[in-house]
């Protein structure tokens, strides 16, 4: 759950340029533009 805004929490991978994958939390509820919440993306790995 987001801290921010209550919304589900998923995981975004993304590729660097290298081809590396990076696994990220994302809140859905900012990414879906359903709130205003502003968390930005969290390595998995630091949490």
């Amino acid at each position: 759950m987001c801290g921010r805004c209550g919304s589900r929490l998923i995981v975004q991978m993304t590729k660097s340029r290298s081809g590396e994958l990076y696994p990220y939390f994302v809140c859905i509820g900012r990414r879906s533009g359903n709130t205003d919440c502003d968390l930005k993306a969290v390595l998995v790995h630091e949490v």
